[in-house]
């Protein structure tokens, strides 16, 4: 389906809008984020974010939306290529830390939010946010599963190898922030790869 111009303008638009925030919301916090300091940044009138979004709330989550999308439109291509599992693996860990590095806000944004997440009465994170996160590990276990089929790794359960993967991305990444984002990303992609790929090969899956 075509989209029509005006269609194509309002989504830049939006992307303005959601990229000043995510910038905003990364330096500040949610809290002390302001809806007139993001409008400013955007070259919008507040009254204007309100065509686009309900409220800060709408917007914070849009943000992290967002950039949930992006990362799983990029681990989806990855699998869907034909390639080994285990490659497709390490694609995957390349592909989402590089993501990572380069949009760095996004993951100041998503990391305090990550905690939360295990919070069930959290309403606006179980609909809109976990669903995506939920959707990331199942691509990453389908992998795991794909593997395991070909005898190519370990018989384990592909959905808790899944997670321990996100969470080894993650606690690599925010300590690489932490530390001050001195040396490329990837120099740390490669301990994950290691440690990850290393346990979970099959002696087949070494060959």
């Amino acid at each position: 389906m075509k989209i029509s111009r005006k269609e194509r303008e309002r989504e830049v638009r939006k992307q303005e809008i959601l990229a000043a925030a995510k910038a905003l919301f990364a330096k500040e916090g949610y809290h002390g984020a302001a809806l007139d300091e993001i409008a400013l940044r955007a070259e919008f009138s507040k009254a204007s974010l309100y065509t686009y979004f309900k409220d800060k709330e709408d917007l914070f989550y849009a943000v992290l939306e967002d950039g949930m999308d992006r990362l799983l439109e990029k681990v989806r291509e990855i699998a869907n290529q034909e390639l080994p599992p285990l490659s497709k693996l390490e694609l995957m860990v390349k592909g989402v830390v590089e993501y990572l590095e380069d949009d760095r806000d996004f993951f100041r944004v998503f990391n305090p939010e990550r905690v939360r997440m295990t919070d069930m009465r959290d309403a606006h994170l179980n609909k809109r946010i976990l669903p995506k996160l939920n959707a990331f590990v199942e691509v990453a276990a389908l992998v795991v599963k794909e593997g395991i089929d070909q005898e190519k790794i370990k018989k384990v359960d592909p959905l808790e190898v899944a997670n321990l993967l996100f969470g080894m991305i993650h606690s690599v990444v925010a300590q690489w922030l932490l530390e001050g984002a001195k040396e490329p990303l990837a120099e740390r992609s490669k301990v994950i790869l290691d440690v990850f790929l290393g346990g979970i090969q099959s002696r087949k899956g070494r060959k």
